[in-house]
C-alpha cells in the first residue's frame, strides 16, 4: 500500500509552526494563516537563549514533544507523541512507530515530527511499503526515510494527530493568551533547565553581548528567527482585534487591548529587524560581528527597547486576561 498527501510549506524559520502549520492544513482549521497558527500555539510570543554564548541551537532546547502537543492542544486537537529513547527502540516497538505513522496518514493527516532529516521540526506526509519508506519533508530536504532507519536519528520525536477537542472561540483566545503569560514569566517549563526564556531572555541576550563569548552565528540565528516569530504576533493582535470587532462590550474590550497589544509587538519586531539587519542570517561578510566592540553600544540598545515593548504588550495581555 501506499498514501501520500499533498502540503504547502509556508517559508518561516520557526520549524515548529511550520510543521504544525502544514498538518492543519489536512483539519477543519485549515483556513488558519500562519500568523494565526504561530499566536495561537503561543509561538509567536517565545524566546530562549543560551546564556553567555547564545548559541544557534537555543530556538531547540526546549522539551520538544510535549511543545507539539501544548501547541496541537491550544489549536484544539488531541495527540500521541512518540519519543521513545532511539536507542532501546526494538522491532516491536519500530513496528508500532510506522504502524502509527500510516494510520494518521490513511486519516489524511500528516504527522509532525522533529530530526527528520536536520535538527528542526518537520513532517511525514506519505508512505510506500513497496519501498519500505516513509516521505517526509522539512527545511532542509524532502524525500524517503527507509521504515528501518528511523531509529538512526539522534533523538526522533513524532506527534501523530488525534480528536478535535470542542472549543470555544472566546476559551481559546485565553487558554492562548495564558500560554503567552506563562512563558513570559518564565513559569511554563517547557525551556531545558540551562537556559533562559521569556522575559529574562533579553537580560541574558544583553550579558553576553558585554561578554565575550557570544555565537556569531547564534545571534544571527536568533535574531532570524525571534524577528520573525514578534512580526507574526503583532499580525496575530491585529488579526484578532478584527475578529473581535463584534459590538458586545466583551468583544470591544478585547479588539480595543489586541490592537495596543500589537502596537507593543509591532515596535518589538521593528528592533529585532533592526538587528536582524546588522548581523543578517545566513551569515554575510558585510555582516556586523557581535564580539566587535563597536557593535555593543546598538545592540543592547535595541535589545533594552525589544524588552521594554515586549513588556508593555504582556501588561496589556495581562489585561485582557483578565476581562472574563
Amino acid at each position: 500500500m501506499q498514501k501520500t498527501l499533498s502540503v504547502n510549506l509556508v517559508p518561516t524559520p520557526s520549524t515548529i509552526v511550520q510543521a504544525t502549520h502544514m498538518v492543519l492544513q489536512h483539519t477543519d482549521q485549515a483556513s488558519l494563516s500562519l500568523s494565526e497558527v504561530m499566536g495561537y500555539s503561543s509561538h509567536a510570543f517565545r524566546i530562549n537563549v543560551r546564556p553567555k554564548s547564545i548559541e544557534a541551537d537555543s530556538p531547540y532546547t526546549i522539551h520538544g514533544g510535549e511543545a507539539l502537543r501544548r501547541g496541537f492542544q491550544l489549536l484544539g486537537f488531541d495527540t500521541q507523541i512518540l519519543c521513545p529513547p532511539v536507542k532501546s527502540i526494538t522491532p516491536n516497538m519500530l513496528t508500532d512507530i510506522v504502524d502509527a505513522i500510516r494510520q494518521s496518514l490513511d486519516r489524511g493527516i500528516p504527522v509532525a515530527g522533529w530530526n527528520l532529516f536536520a535538527m528542526e521540526f518537520g513532517i511525514i506526509y506519505g508512505y510506500d511499503d513497496s519501498r519500505g519508506v516513509l516521505l517526509a519533508r522539512d527545511n532542509s530536504f524532502d524525500g524517503p526515510i527507509p521504515y528501518d532507519q528511523l531509529p538512526n536519528r539522534r533523538i526522533l520525536c513524532l506527534c501523530v494527530l488525534g480528536q478535535p477537542i470542542e472549543i470555544e472561540r472566546k476559551d481559546r483566545l485565553k487558554k492562548a493568551v495564558a500560554a503567552i503569560l506563562d512563558h513570559a514569566y518564565s513559569r511554563d517549563g517547557l525551556a531545558w533547565d540551562q537556559v533562559q526564556d521569556g522575559l529574562r531572555s533579553y537580560d541574558a541576550w544583553i550579558d553576553a553581548f558585554n561578554g565575550d563569548k557570544i555565537s556569531n552565528k547564534g545571534n544571527a540565528l536568533n535574531l532570524h528567527l525571534i524577528s520573525d516569530a514578534r512580526r507574526h504576533a503583532a499580525a496575530f493582535l491585529e488579526i484578532v482585534s478584527k475578529q473581535w470587532e463584534d459590538g458586545t462590550a466583551y468583544g470591544t474590550n478585547v479588539s480595543r487591548l489586541a490592537e495596543q497589544a500589537a502596537a507593543h509587538y509591532a515596535d518589538a519586531a521593528a528592533c529585532l529587524g533592526e538587528l536582524a539587519m546588522m548581523y543578517p542570517y545566513p551569515l554575510r561578510k558585510k555582516g556586523a560581528n557581535p564580539r566587535q566592540k563597536e557593535n555593543v553600544p546598538r545592540s543592547i540598545e535595541l535589545l533594552s527597547r525589544t524588552k521594554e515593548a515586549e513588556e508593555r504588550g504582556i501588561a496589556v495581555l495581562n489585561e485582557l486576561y483578565a476581562i472574563g
